[in-house]
């Protein structure tokens, strides 16, 4: 399986397109519920992440060119390795 788009780690979140990664400066490590929301663009590689309605972190120049292929899978939580 190769991962397209991944978000990981809530203690500061990394975004993943492609296998180029941006760790960002927003957390959701305090117990409480939040939604966390993040957009990209090929062109310029722009991205943005948005916590509780709220821009929290942005940048440009991820995986300028790439493309996320159609037919995956969304997991949430934790990939089982034993597919």
């Amino acid at each position: 399986m190769t991962l397209q788009l991944t978000i990981t780690d809530y203690n500061g979140f990394v975004l993943s397109i492609a296998g180029e990664k941006v760790v960002t400066d927003v957390t959701a490590n305090d117990g409480l519920w939040h939604f966390i929301c993040t957009t990209w663009t090929s062109a310029g590689g722009r991205w943005s992440v948005f916590k509780d309605g709220v821009l929290a972190d942005f940048g440009q120049k991820l995986a300028i060119g790439s493309r996320v292929r159609a037919g995956g899978q969304i997991v949430i939580g934790q990939v089982n390795s034993v597919l």
